[in-house]
């Protein structure tokens, strides 16, 4: 059926096209969850400074918007494993663009190791990023029980 036309009945009354249930389903959560997305746009509004430049690459920048998104939707294991993501391209860019290419090839726990050994970072960063290291393992690293 073209775009814009209606289709019709043998007697050629407009036939009243239902929605499926899942359309409507996504539509009742959409407004149900409508305030609590809001106030994590709010929260994130208030966090992420507006007023600077951040020199980032396209994929540190999807990671960054990803992780963003996750949390305005609730997802919050991906919230973790992008947000850790994010840290590490940012660590790693920043130790390669220092000199330290075998730090930053080891993964984020070398590299957190590397700026405090070396005064790159403050200490306060370098422990929520390794916190973060810590939550974040048991999602993407199978742990035998």
């Amino acid at each position: 059926m073209a775009k814009g036309t209606v289709a019709k009945d043998l007697f050629g009354k407009p036939v009243r096209q239902l929605r499926p249930r899942y359309e409507a389903a996504l539509e009742r959560g959409e407004k149900k969850t409508l305030p609590e997305r809001a106030a994590r746009v709010r929260w994130l509004s208030g966090v992420i400074p507006r007023d600077r430049m951040f020199v980032m690459s396209v994929e540190t920048s999807l990671v960054f918007e990803e992780a963003k998104a996750s949390f305005v939707y609730r997802n919050f294991v991906a919230v973790i494993v992008l947000a850790a993501a994010f840290i590490e391209h940012w660590f790693l860019a920043s130790l390669e663009a220092r000199g330290y290419h075998k730090e930053a090839s080891q993964g984020l726990a070398a590299a957190i190791n590397c700026a405090r050994r070396n005064n790159l970072v403050d200490s306060i960063i370098l422990d929520k990023a390794d916190r973060l290291r810590l939550i974040r393992n048991p999602f993407v690293h199978f742990e035998r029980i």
